[in-house]
């Protein structure tokens, strides 16, 4: 092999490098520090959509204080229901709105 092809297969090597370079994807760290602009918005929209709701407190207290009857009775819509309750609940917290019992 000739030096002049040498140099060629040398150069060809670094502008792939270049390219493979460029087209890799860009990796975002895992955790944040500061929440980002539509992490802002999110939440915010999690607390608009979050009403009080009697019958979901009483699914959260039936959890908290007797988790037998809860893993036996409450059917899978209903825990679903509560996990995303009380997601907008702590949204609506955390944005400082009233969260408990309107009456």
């Amino acid at each position: 092999m000739t030096d002049e092809a040498v140099r060629e297969i040398v150069r060809i090597r670094e502008r792939l490098a270049q390219l493979e370079a460029r087209l890799a994807p860009r990796e975002e760290p895992m955790y944040r520090d500061e929440p980002t602009d539509q992490d802002k918005i999110q939440q915010r929209l999690r607390a608009d959509a979050w009403s009080y709701s009697a019958e979901l407190e009483q699914v959260a207290r039936i959890k908290a204080e007797r988790p037998d009857v809860y893993d036996q009775q409450i059917t899978g819509s209903q825990k679903m229901a509560l996990g995303l309750y009380e997601i907008g609940k702590a949204a609506a917290r955390k944005l400082g709105r009233t969260t408990g019992d309107p009456r």
